[in-house]
């Protein structure tokens, strides 16, 4: 029995979750903020494959990191690298699709911490590490 097929998509799936777990998270932060202009313009770009169906996505990936496509011919000119039709291009193509759910999430959770009550909890004698259990559990 041949294991290669299961290999690969587990190898797959673990790498781009972790990646786009991180990415989401630190593009969710530093997005949050951002002024408001600012912050619609960049939620309308990196949502976009949330609302695309996922065959053209892969078809506007292909458009863009195509062999004779200009981003693909300077990765393969510049560095030899192919970025098409391997198993890091199918990490790529997780990661942008996968990418909007957790960006999402996470900005949703960003925005909605108040700061003045971390701010309260500081103000009582918390340590800033007891500041988060004490909002949590009281």
């Amino acid at each position: 029995m041949d294991w290669y097929p299961l290999w690969n998509s587990l190898r797959i799936a673990l790498v781009s979750c972790a990646a786009v777990f991180f990415l989401g998270i630190f593009a969710a932060y530093y997005i949050a903020k951002l002024p408001r202009t600012v912050k619609g313009a960049l939620d309308v770009v990196l949502t976009l494959p949330m609302v695309l169906p996922p065959t053209v996505v892969g078809y506007f990936l292909l458009l863009l990191f195509g062999a004779k496509r200009p981003l693909g011919a300077f990765f393969m000119e510049h560095f030899g690298v192919k970025l098409v039709m391997n198993w890091y291009s199918a990490i790529f193509a997780s990661i942008v699709v996968a990418f909007p759910l957790m960006y999402r999430t996470a900005r949703g959770a960003f925005e909605s911490f108040d700061e003045t009550e971390n701010r309260r909890s500081r103000g009582f004698s918390a340590a800033a590490s007891r500041a988060c259990m004490c909002r949590s559990h009281c």
